[in-house]
């Protein structure tokens, strides 16, 4: 991270994670391209699902 002043803990993370009521999770294709998902994030432990957005 450039700024290390903005930089959080992974404890942070997870806390948004849990108290979110969605996200979006960008990626890029095979060809570079971006594109978005629409997501309601659920956790077990450190592993992430991907359930139908609300």
């Amino acid at each position: 991270m450039i700024n290390k002043e903005l930089e959080r803990d992974e404890a942070f993370a997870w806390e948004v994670l849990d108290t979110a009521p969605y996200a979006v999770l960008a990626m890029a294709n095979g060809k570079g391209e971006p594109y978005c998902v629409p997501m309601s994030p659920a956790r077990d432990g450190r592993k992430v699902y991907r359930t139908a957005p609300v």
